[in-house]
């Protein structure tokens, strides 16, 4: 969304365009009460050790996530 916002911007100031470049931040579960958190793009990867922090990131995001779908919010 930012590099979208960025280029609609620019596109009414005649700046010059930016390119996504596939970054990414994910919390996974893996396993009870433990999740890792990997940050991408598309020319690496990096993942951060279990933690019980990064899984309830997870299971939070995850509440939020299905929640917004519903169209009702906590």
């Amino acid at each position: 969304a930012k590099v979208v916002s960025d280029n609609i911007i620019s596109m009414t100031q005649a700046g010059s365009r930016k390119v996504y470049d596939g970054s990414a931040i994910c919390a996974v579960y893996a396993s009870s009460k433990k999740g890792y958190l990997v940050r991408m793009n598309f020319e690496k990867s990096s993942i951060y050790g279990a933690s019980s922090l990064f899984y309830e990131m997870k299971k939070a995001f995850t509440h939020l996530y299905w929640t917004s779908l519903k169209g009702t919010f906590p």
